[in-house]
């Protein structure tokens, strides 16, 4: 693109070096060694701190000391400063206006300051650096591999204003006017997507736990029952069944032909390997899982990491396909959070804060009992025993081992599992409306940026105050 395509408005100027109208150009800096220690004293404004909307985002704030602040030659910010991401979102800019909270701030090396010469109002030139224009020329002069912008950038890099500052000023009230509006529209977009998300998610946990509840108390399978009267639970299970396990309010609800047990009496149930052992001998690596690779019924299994352990400790910690996990611990309302491990990484292990449950009776269903333990009725047990800190809560093996486990026939557990998947696919449809509903706001956001664009690009053909 050449200087030639710039259409001039009548009574506006050109000036072919976007430096000759500059009074300043220059970054700041930080002390050696960072300022991630640093939680007082005088903000430092980074790259991260120049936000999408020309406003400067004041969450996360950096700072610099006090003492580093007054040794500073240059970077210090004032009003009606224009910010330019210098490295990585190269060109991205923000406005310093009077609403902005800090009385002393600073950028760090990664961000120009830029301040104009009298000839322009500088909100003016801030908006003139967010024309699809000056974006393209400002993106043609990144260079490397981090993207970066050097301060020859201004060099033949054409500008045109109005001669009279009064029209500057219309062009900036009516900029202001008509972007603040879809900025708001945005603002509420969002703000109803995040509400409608919110209230889906409630929606979905408050489903989610009706059909763990049902299934937990056989009520899916009520009239299956009337007809499959002749099926009963295994007798090599019976013999563990034990009502007392259970008061005589829940004791109710529970169908006459199911049996009540403890988790321990029907499977294998191990802790992992503990981290930062010192070993020596003959040592293997194996993939193991860690906590944040447990969720809530599914596997997270982006990062996984390898631990040394001795050759003959493999057996002892190798998980098998339909093993439980679940996890030792965490916030309040996750106690008990677990899967199905259905060998999808070959040798692999897990660590001490996950439990592996392994049932030892082929009559019993892994998925079955993890619906169990998922359902409320499993999440109070687990938050009746755990030992509890401020915001954390912890198992251990021996209150997992006791938890009183419902099992129904077979047959039933089967049935259960055909109508609970059934029944999921509802909550299916409910996340397919939810990402329908999160490509409208994507494209509404778009759309307005294009409209901003646009509205911005008019500007500078004198349109906009035409």
């Amino acid at each position: 693109m050449s200087t030639e395509e710039i259409l001039i408005p009548d009574g506006w100027k050109k000036v072919n070096d976007l430096s000759d109208v500059l009074d300043t150009l220059e970054t700041g800096s930080r002390p050696e060694g960072g300022v991630s220690q640093i939680h007082d004293g005088v903000p430092s404004l980074g790259g991260e701190h120049v936000g999408n909307d020309g406003k400067v985002k004041i969450s996360q704030m950096r700072y610099v000391s006090n003492d580093f602040f007054k040794s500073m030659k240059k970077g210090i910010v004032k009003k009606q400063d224009i910010l330019m991401i210098k490295d990585g979102y190269t060109g991205k800019t923000s406005f310093i206006d009077d609403t902005f909270a800090f009385e002393n701030a600073s950028v760090s090396e990664h961000v120009y300051i830029l301040r104009p010469t009298d000839e322009i109002l500088p909100k003016f030139l801030f908006y003139y650096l967010r024309s699809t224009f000056s974006q393209f020329i400002i993106k043609n002069r990144t260079k490397g591999i981090i993207a970066g912008l050097n301060m020859k950038f201004v060099n033949d890099f054409p500008i045109v204003f109005p001669n009279d500052k009064k029209i500057q000023q219309k062009i900036i009230d009516k900029l202001d006017y008509v972007l603040g509006v879809l900025n708001q529209k945005e603002l509420l977009i969002l703000t109803n997507y995040k509400q409608q998300l919110e209230k889906n998610k409630k929606q979905k946990q408050v489903f989610y736990q009706s059909i763990l509840n049902s299934a937990t108390f056989g009520k899916f399978t009520k009239e299956w029952r009337k007809k499959h009267s002749d099926v009963k639970v295994s007798e090599d299970i019976l013999k563990f069944h034990d009502p007392s396990l259970l008061d005589s309010t829940i004791l109710s609800e529970i169908p006459e032909n199911w049996a009540i047990l403890t988790l321990q009496s029907i499977s294998d149930i191990r802790g992992g390997v503990t981290l930062g052992r010192k070993l020596s001998g003959n040592l293997i690596s194996m993939p193991y899982l860690r906590v944040a690779n447990v969720q809530d019924g599914y596997l997270n299994l982006q990062k996984i990491k390898v631990v040394q352990i001795k050759t003959e400790e493999e057996e002892k910690w190798l998980l098998q396909k339909h093993d439980i996990l679940l996890t030792e611990g965490g916030d309040w309302d996750k106690l008990g959070r677990g899967t199905i491990w259905n060998n999808e990484i070959s040798n692999c292990i897990h660590q001490n804060h996950i439990f592996r449950v392994r049932m030892i009776f082929p009559q019993i269903k892994p998925h079955f009992i993890l619906k169990v333990i998922a359902s409320t009725y499993g999440k109070k047990y687990f938050q009746k025993s755990a030992k509890k800190t401020t915001n954390l809560a912890s198992i251990n093996s021996t209150q997992l081992k006791a938890l009183p486990v419902l099992c129904p026939p077979f047959d039933e557990q089967e049935e259960i599992m055909r109508i609970t998947d059934e029944k999921m696919k509802s909550i299916d449809i409910l996340e397919s409306h939810v990402k329908h509903y999160s490509e409208i706001v994507q494209n509404s956001q778009k759309y307005i940026r294009y409209l901003s664009s646009s509205i911005i690009d008019s500007a500078f053909s004198g349109k906009l105050v035409n």
